[in-house]
């Protein structure tokens, strides 16, 4: 089964509303215009997914604040409980959590199976107290952590979550089972290179198109291996179409190319069940 582990999807009642301000920031601090491929919904996901031969979708939400993760959690379960299978959603966390090491005890027996941080949005730096705590507190609970990397389109310096501090973090953390979204480090990719490739984390492919070129693509999943990446469109932003025609034109072989659109996909969710 395909799987793209790097999605996103709001409820409807906020989807658009949450694009718009969304694509505000991105026009607003880099000029370019994105526009979204669904409208925002976990129905609009699951529709593009299955026009484009997606069995399953991670969804990656977002909290910016706090307060706002266990509202985002609730409506995430419900979704995932309400698509059939078509929709694992990881939970929203915060560095700034008074108490991670309960909470996150509390969402691995909830279900989920990992937690995704934006620490762009959070304003935190991926390897500085906070955090760490919050990443140890997963590892011991058994969450996957997935983490935004790079720079961002719709925000300004300075970047939080460089790869020589996932490289801190790694070192830091043993043990934690580590995604690191946009090949490592979006626009980053030669630093990426330098500090990550070889490491005990994973990558993923999300956003990759029109900034990356296959040869960029090919490159770092050579130096890295191709067991340690995972296919990830980060949808609505990107539609899964255009991520997997970069990644076919990127020149990898058969058994590289099942690795990574489906197989490592099914190791880290069954690990993290």
């Amino acid at each position: 089964m395909t799987t793209d582990f790097h999605t996103h999807a709001f409820p409807a009642g906020i989807a658009q509303k949450a694009l718009t301000e969304l694509s505000g920031g991105i026009l607003l601090n880099s000029g370019t215009v994105v526009f979204p491929s669904t409208d925002g919904s976990y129905q609009g996901l699951v529709s593009e997914a299955e026009a484009n031969g997606i069995g399953r979708s991670v969804v990656l939400p977002v909290a910016t604040r706090p307060g706002q993760a266990d509202g985002i959690n609730r409506h995430a379960r419900e979704a995932e409980r309400a698509s059939g299978g078509r929709i694992v959603c990881f939970a929203a966390a915060h560095p700034a959590d008074p108490e991670p090491e309960r909470t996150c005890v509390r969402l691995a027996e909830e279900g989920f199976r990992g937690i995704k941080l934006h620490p762009e949005f959070q304003r935190e730096f991926f390897d500085g107290d906070a955090t760490l705590r919050l990443l140890r507190a997963a590892r011991d609970a058994g969450l996957c952590v997935v983490t935004h990397a790079g720079a961002d389109i719709g925000l300004p310096p300075p970047v939080h979550c460089e790869p020589e501090r996932i490289a801190r973090v790694i070192e830091r953390v043993p043990g934690l089972a580590l995604v690191a979204a946009h090949l490592g480090g979006w626009m980053m990719w030669d630093r990426v290179a330098s500090f990550l490739c070889g490491l005990p984390l994973y990558f993923d492919t999300a956003f990759l198109s029109g900034y990356a070129d296959p040869g960029t693509v090919r490159d770092v999943i050579s130096a890295h291996g191709a067991e340690k990446v995972l296919f990830g469109s980060d949808s609505p932003w990107e539609s899964p179409g255009r991520t997997l025609a970069l990644l076919r034109s990127a020149g990898l072989g058969a058994e590289e190319e099942k690795a990574i659109l489906s197989e490592n996909a099914e190791k880290i969710l069954r690990r993290q069940k």
